[in-house]
């Protein structure tokens, strides 16, 4: 009883706290001629690749602005300074009080007093729900993350941020000033792993994503070390390995530096010359840089091709499928009824993250094409412009062919 009570006074707190939230963009945005995007869902990846999905639709313009929802537990609030006056946050609770954001039902109320307070009361020139306006530019049904069944979206998607490539930018004045105060040395070669946690363990879509824990990627981090890597170790774990203290500056993460978490997270993000993910939020990075190469270790869903990566799916150990060309078609990306697989162990995720470490360079993307695996050209992997990893390959062959 005195818990819902206590819930419902938090809640209407983060409904208030939304509303001054609410005004406060009205009366920034009242006066500008300036087309209005709103976007009250989303988790992390969206915060990056809608505002960039933005960029290359109106090109060299910058006569827009993005209003994303936010929630202090799931968005990283610096993302925003990346984009300027193209990107407003509607907070949807506030930091002291992270998991008592609004319901559903309020939080849509809130963004349609703000779209109604613009279109009538404003200069603005025209207000649209950015995920309906894609949708019909775009001609799809749903973007990629309205659906977990739908991700044959990200063709149209990947295509068009292909097509206008050039157009991405991003002020870098916030992340110079970071780099500035930094209390750690900076290495020539530079990787970042993003750790993603077990907190989504009741959602299977969700936790199928999730990385895999970080001491399986003992043995890759320490031998490349070797090789002149420094490891930047990002996400939403608490790195609490005793081993990682044994090499001072050439494995960071965030309670060792002097940055808070939003600050750790984006200069990780920027900073580093290149990327080991599981296939969720953190891939969007990509985005800033598109020539910066990109592992995606423990890929799921499988099949699935990420924007210009090199894909290392998650161990497929059961034989649903004939060959492995199978694999590759959009039937596997399922999550209901999930593929039966499992993470890369120790060994083979440092064969992996090895050989992509020593082969990859700026521009190119590592890895077998969808031509060589001999795969339809609409496959999802040619539509992201990615390629499969060789070493992965051989793994998944071999155990396809013998278990």
């Amino acid at each position: 009883m005195y818990k819902k009570i206590f819930k419902l006074i938090l809640e209407n707190i983060s409904f208030l706290y939304s509303i001054l939230s609410c005004l406060n963009i009205f009366f920034i945005l009242r006066k500008k001629k300036i087309n209005v995007f709103i976007s009250p869902e989303g988790g992390f990846g969206p915060t990056i690749l809608k505002p960039i999905m933005l960029s290359c639709f109106y090109r060299e313009q910058s006569n827009f602005v993005l209003i994303f929802g936010y929630h202090p537990n799931r968005h990283n609030i610096l993302i925003s300074k990346l984009f300027g006056e193209n990107f407003l946050w509607l907070k949807l609770s506030n930091k002291f009080f992270p998991f008592s954001l609004i319901n559903e039902k309020k939080k849509y109320f809130v963004f349609q007093i703000l779209t109604y307070l613009l279109k009538n009361f404003s200069k603005v020139e025209k207000v649209e729900d950015f995920n309906k306006f894609f949708c019909e530019y775009l001609k799809i049904p749903n973007l990629p993350e309205q659906s977990e069944t739908h991700f044959g979206t990200y063709r149209k998607v990947h295509q068009f941020i292909n097509q206008n490539e050039k157009f991405i930018s991003y002020k870098s004045d916030y992340f110079n000033f970071i780099k500035n105060k930094k209390n750690f040395k900076i290495y020539d070669k530079k990787c970042v792993i993003f750790i993603r946690g077990a907190k989504y363990q009741k959602d299977s879509t969700k936790s199928s994503r999730n990385s895999d824990i970080l001491k399986s990627y003992k043995t890759s981090i320490i031998e490349n070390i070797k090789k002149g890597w420094q490891f930047f170790l990002s996400g939403d774990v608490e790195i609490q390995e005793d081993w990682i203290k044994n090499f001072g500056d050439k494995i960071i993460f965030a309670k060792k530096t002097n940055f808070n978490l939003d600050e750790y997270n984006l200069f990780s993000g920027l900073i580093a010359d290149c990327f080991v993910s599981t296939g969720s939020g953190p891939t969007n990075w990509k985005f800033f840089d598109t020539n910066k190469p990109f592992l995606v270790l423990d890929g799921y869903p499988i099949g699935m091709g990420w924007y210009k990566s090199t894909v290392a799916y998650k161990i497929v150990y059961k034989k649903n499928f004939k060959n492995i060309n199978e694999i590759f078609e959009d039937k596997s990306m399922s999550y209901n009824p999930p593929i039966e697989c499992r993470f890369t162990n120790e060994q083979q995720k440092e064969k992996i993250l090895t050989e992509f470490l020593n082969f990859q360079q700026y521009g190119k993307v590592l890895g077998l094409s969808g031509e060589e695996l001999n795969l339809e050209e609409n496959s999802i992997l040619n539509c992201g412009f990615a390629k499969a990893s060789k070493t992965w390959r051989e793994i998944q062959e071999s155990i396809l062919n013998t278990e």
